[in-house]
C-alpha cells in the first residue's frame, strides 16, 4: 500500500492525466449508445404484424382421425355395495340389513 501513496506523490501531474485518460479510453461506451441503429418500435410492431398474419402449414398432417380422439375409453367404477350384505346401496337403508 505504502508503494501506491509514493508512485501517486512522485509522478508527475502531467503523466497521471496521460495515464487517466488511457484508462478512460479502455472503458466501454453506455448501452444507450450503442443502440443508435435499433430499429423503431412502429417498424417492429409491423414486422409482428406480418408474422402472426402469416398461415402456418403443417409439415406432417395428423394421421388419427377426429372420431377417434372425440371418444375416449369409459370405465366406469365398481358399485359401492354393503359391507354386511353385499347388495348395491343405492336405495339401501341402514337398519335394512338382517346379517
Amino acid at each position: 500500500m505504502p508503494e501506491i501513496y509514493e508512485t501517486l506523490i512522485s509522478t508527475p501531474r502531467a503523466d497521471l492525466k496521460c495515464i487517466k485518460d488511457e484508462l478512460n479510453g479502455q472503458i466501454p461506451e453506455a448501452l444507450h449508445t450503442m443502440l443508435a441503429n435499433k430499429e423503431t418500435s412502429d417498424d417492429a410492431k409491423e414486422k409482428y404484424k406480418s408474422r402472426k398474419g402469416r398461415e402456418t402449414t403443417l409439415i406432417c398432417p395428423p394421421i388419427v382421425e377426429l372420431e377417434e380422439v372425440a371418444q375416449p375409453p369409459t370405465s366406469k367404477r365398481k358399485a359401492p355395495v354393503c359391507k354386511k350384505c353385499g347388495k348395491p346401496r343405492k336405495g339401501h337403508k341402514k337398519g335394512q340389513c338382517s346379517s
